[in-house]
Parts: structure tokens; sequence; C-alpha cells
């Protein structure tokens, strides 16, 4: 991945939910039995929980979602969208 964002999308699982971050609410997946990027297979991806990026209800830790618009950053991967996975994705 470069560092200027990607338009994949990318499937996690959620490991963590920051409802008090110090920029906001965040979530922070791994990446997880995504066959289309098996050389990220347990990278974390940051994501907000705020509008734009992710709208509806909070995801819960071991939910799966999908990731997209992610840009690698200092200190590690950031995701612009994010939403809750559908069955079947």
């Amino acid at each position: 991945m470069t560092k200027e964002a990607s338009q994949q999308q990318y499937r996690s699982m959620v490991v963590k939910i920051v409802s008090k971050g110090p920029h906001g609410p965040y979530g922070v997946a791994c990446i997880k039995n995504d066959l289309n990027h098996p050389d990220l297979e347990g990278k974390s991806i940051t994501f907000s929980l705020e509008e734009p990026t992710w709208k509806g209800r909070w995801p819960e830790k071991s939910e799966i979602v999908i990731l997209e618009d992610v840009s690698v950053r200092a200190r590690g991967f950031r995701a612009k969208k994010a939403r809750l996975a559908v069955p079947g994705e």
C-alpha cells in the first residue's frame, strides 16, 4: 500500500472501541481472512466513529467491518470510510 489513499475495501474484525479518544470516538480493526490482502493479515486499521466516516450504530468488538479509503500514517493505517459488513461479504 502506498502513502496515497487506497480505494480498495478491507475486511476487518473490530478489536477495540474507544468512546472518548483525544480526537473523538474511534475503532481499531484487524485485517482478518481478507483473501484480497493476505499480505496485510493481522495489521490494524484505525477509523473514526463519527460522521462522515461512520454512520449508524457503532460496531461491537469482534464484529466484521469493511474499511475503505485507507492511507498510511506515521502511526499506522487509517480508514476514512467504514461500515458494518453485511452477510456474504
